[in-house]
């Protein structure tokens, strides 16, 4: 009987988590791609999503300035750090453009919307005296290059009238 009982002793010590600290640290760390809803500094409720490493990322707010200051989102589990605070990372949109990323408290904040044109991508304003002139510009190298000269007909505002002498 002794001999069972220091068995079942045995078997159960070897069911126990062998690094506890381990266990805390991957109970703390979210699902990839998870979104939950956080705290924008004006009060009104944003979303973050976990990322690659387990961790969330910046609290994302909409109707914000669009590049609204993250919100800290208290200590994060015993990871390594990523990158250096400020620190900035970019990569290049599929449609053209590129997206950016900012590092906060060491982990990369999530990606930023494309921003940018397509290569060959023609835009046109109006201009001119009236508005009913154009001018163009392209896109290349995903950059807008400057816009050209105005070609407008117009030589005078609508509803001016000229005096002969």
């Amino acid at each position: 009987m002794r001999h069972i009982l220091i068995i079942a002793l045995l078997l159960c010590a070897a069911c126990t988590d062998d690094n506890p600290a381990q266990a805390d640290a991957d109970v703390n760390r979210c699902p990839e791609d998870d979104v939950q809803a956080c705290a924008c500094d004006d009060g009104a409720e944003g979303m973050q999503t976990c990322e690659e490493s387990g961790l969330y990322g910046a609290c994302v707010c909409e109707g914000a300035a669009d590049a609204a200051p993250p919100v800290d989102t208290g200590p994060r589990p015993d990871a390594a750090p990523e990158c250096i605070d400020g620190q900035a990372n970019s990569e290049a949109c599929d449609e053209g453009g590129e997206r950016l990323r900012a590092c906060v408290d060491g982990f990369w904040g999530p990606w930023g919307e494309c921003e940018g044109c397509l290569d060959g991508e023609r835009e046109i304003e109006a201009c001119g005296i009236n508005d009913r002139g154009e001018r163009a510009r392209s896109c290349n190298d995903a950059e807008w290059g400057e816009f050209g000269p105005c070609v407008d007909d117009d030589v005078c505002e609508d509803g001016t009238e000229e005096q002969e002498a």
